[in-house]
């Protein structure tokens, strides 16, 4: 297997992961909100951990197909889509680590899933650059 066919393999996976995180966020934040918090926690805790491992994903395949800063998808800039991906993880790790159940449950519902699949859009995007070509620098191109 060549490079350029594991990380569209990874990249796939991501987008398959991010998919089924926010089918599940309704169901986590409305059994967060009826106090069924031991039930909920280790996938809460799993779903962080997921979004981190997504995060070191990305900038390996950022890395290897050489984006620059100045990349957009759907003409929107990349740097924007992360920057708003990164403050909703935030918030949900603050309201996980204030115990504050009922923000961590809005955060599931209302903010988290339009991250989630932006998120879903950029690594499409890099998927697409993957097989496109791998040597030439995404930044030139918009999705």
């Amino acid at each position: 297997m060549t490079k350029k066919e594991e990380m569209t393999g990874l990249l796939k996976e991501a987008q398959m992961y991010l998919t089924r995180a926010v089918n599940l966020l309704p169901t986590l934040a409305n059994a967060l909100r009826e106090g069924k918090r031991q039930e909920v926690m280790q996938e809460v805790v799993s779903l962080i951990e997921g979004l981190q491992y997504l995060q070191i994903l990305f900038d390996a395949a950022a890395s290897f197909i050489k984006i620059k800063e100045n990349w957009r998808v759907d003409k929107e800039p990349a740097t924007i889509i992360l920057e708003r991906f990164h403050v909703s993880c935030y918030e949900l790790i603050e309201a996980l680590e204030q115990q504050d159940y009922i923000l961590l449950g809005d955060l599931m519902e209302f903010s988290l899933p339009q991250g989630l699949q932006d998120y879903n859009r950029l690594f499409g995007a890099l998927q697409e650059w993957v097989l496109a070509d791998a040597g030439t620098a995404a930044g030139d191109r918009g999705a």
